[in-house]
């Protein structure tokens, strides 16, 4: 079976023989070796059989001992196949450029979609999309990932608050959700303004109302800052206080650092695959040496092909892989004690209110315990103080 499955790669011709001779023959051709197959009797004087391509001459010799006629009535295999083809090749290779044309318009972005943005916001994302190298007539499998262009747009567009990026056939849809602009603020009741904690005053910006305490003044949680109450002792009256106060403010915070920390980083080399996925098979392109990275990081994206409207089971796999490597650092007291304060700055900021600032920071307490370096830091802290609450009236 293995030996007529290889004959019929190599071209088998089916022959029809006629004549008185013809098993003659037929046993001739048997006794030279040659490879006979399916030989049926057709007739009386008639015979066919299956042969290689490249007997024929000797068929062709043999034929002149006997008195027969022969006849070819049949070629398949990979050498008519590969003839036919060059017959035919101006036509076969109009359709294959056909079929390429339109995969590669299938696979390229012709329409960039934006929904939800204002006019002036889709410009700006229009403008970055741009930068991304995202435009009309770019092949999909050259475009940034989703996740990058989300990233991006919403660090460079300050009034997006969520985006969502979408490949669509041939459409890249951009799905935006803008910040909600604040409503005018409603007419404030009559209010007093009074500290939301213990401070020492630095400033104060009074636009309304009465100063009740002066810089420099200490106060405590809950003491009027700014008064509601305007006018004389014989006619007051109640209105809303507005102003900033700022106050000195203490936080108190801790950080711990390692004396000993292991870190990753990126060495610079790196190794770059090429595949093309048809259902799970992966047949390499390019690129698929092995790696000799004792440590590396292997990123992949994988772009599927369309074909008009739809999507085939076939990608294309980008494989990156980059060598990273592992250094030890050890800090000196020094040293940890500044990433303390570092740390602890970071920690203390992310908490404080918008606009407050560190004046200073005093070192309180640190210690060196079990390979860790462990300081209680408290900072001074320029923050406004002021707190609206209402006059109650009868």
């Amino acid at each position: 079976m293995k030996n007529l499955w290889f004959q019929q790669l190599s071209g088998l011709v089916k022959v029809e023989v006629t004549g008185k001779g013809a098993e003659r023959l037929i046993n001739q051709l048997v006794r030279d070796g040659i490879f006979l197959s399916r030989i049926e009797r057709t007739g009386g004087e008639h015979l066919s059989f299956y042969m290689p391509a490249k007997a024929v001459p000797a068929l062709r010799q043999a034929r002149r001992q006997h008195r027969v006629k022969i006849r070819f009535t049949e070629r398949s295999g990979l050498p008519f196949a590969w003839k036919r083809a060059r017959n035919r090749w101006g036509l076969m290779a109009g359709a294959f450029l056909f079929i390429l044309v339109l995969t590669v318009l299938s696979n390229t972005i012709w329409k960039v979609e934006i929904v939800g943005a204002k006019p002036e916001t889709e410009e700006k994302i229009i403008r970055q999309l741009k930068m991304m190298g995202i435009v009309r007539g770019k092949l999909q499998f050259f475009l940034a990932e989703p996740e990058e262009v989300q990233r991006k747009l919403a660090e460079k567009i300050d009034e997006i608050t969520w985006v969502g990026v979408q490949t669509d056939g041939t459409t890249f849809r951009i799905q935006v959700v803008e910040k909600e602009r604040p409503k005018a603020d409603p007419p404030l009741s009559p209010r007093h303004l009074v500290a939301g904690k213990e401070a020492i005053i630095v400033e104060m910006y009074v636009e309304r109302g009465q100063k009740m305490v002066s810089v420099n003044d200490y106060v405590s949680p809950g003491q009027i800052l700014v008064s509601g109450l305007i006018g004389n002792e014989k006619e007051k009256r109640a209105v809303a206080a507005e102003g900033t106060v700022l106050g000195k403010t203490w936080y108190k915070t801790a950080a711990e650092i390692k004396m000993k920390t292991e870190f990753s980083v990126l060495s610079g080399e790196k190794m770059t695959a090429h595949a093309i996925k048809f259902w799970d098979f992966s047949l390499p392109i390019w690129g698929f040496q092995k790696d000799r990275y004792q440590q590396k990081k292997v990123e992949r994206t994988e772009k599927p092909f369309h074909f008009l409207f739809w999507k085939l089971p076939v990608s294309y796999i980008k494989t990156t892989v980059r060598e990273t490597e592992v250094h030890e650092k050890t800090y000196s007291v020094e040293e940890a004690r500044k990433a303390g304060l570092e740390m602890a700055k970071k920690d203390l900021l992310s908490r404080l209110p918008e606009g407050a600032e560190i004046e200073s920071e005093k070192i309180l307490h640190e210690k060196l315990e079990n390979g860790t370096f462990k300081l209680t830091v408290l900072f001074d802290v320029i923050e406004n103080i002021a707190i609206g609450r209402p006059i109650h009236t009868n």
